[in-house]
């Protein structure tokens, strides 16, 4: 079972709050989608990719990915990419920590590809994104 560290206890709807505690109607702004994906790589070199369909271009799309088995002695250096529709890289974060994020706010819609991408080590890893659009689906695993 994954920890609130990890997840956080969800996302705050300050609109909808208030509009409760008031007994106001109406509706709030548009949320973004959240979608979830996760995979294990097995080793130095090895990397998962994922489509994600981008339907809305004015929302940005962020990536949050977490390995939750990392520790300083057994630190797996996984690596993350974002890729357009054409296949330009557009965004990356390739720290040594147990999180990576990408932040990119896309031209135009369409297929984006996320890499999960193993600089050394091997391990679990998920990762959490937020798009204006829907559906993501893995397409590689090597």
């Amino acid at each position: 079972m994954a920890t609130p560290f990890d997840y956080g206890y969800g996302n705050l709807n300050g609109y909808e709050a208030v509009k409760k505690a008031g007994g106001f109607s109406g509706t709030g702004p548009a949320q973004p989608a959240h979608l979830y994906g996760s995979g294990s790589l097995g080793g130095t070199g090895a990397y998962d990719q994922f489509a994600v369909d981008v339907t809305d271009a004015s929302k940005p799309l962020a990536i949050t990915l977490i390995m939750p088995n990392w520790s300083s002695s057994t630190n797996p250096d996984f690596d993350l990419y974002l890729y357009n529709s054409s296949g330009t890289l557009v965004a990356r974060s390739e720290g040594t920590k147990r999180q990576e994020t990408i932040r990119y706010q896309p031209s135009v819609t369409g297929t984006y590809t996320i890499r999960v991408s193993s600089y050394t080590g091997s391990g679990s890893y998920f990762f959490d994104v937020s798009v204006g659009g829907g559906n993501l689906r893995q397409t590689v695993n090597q």
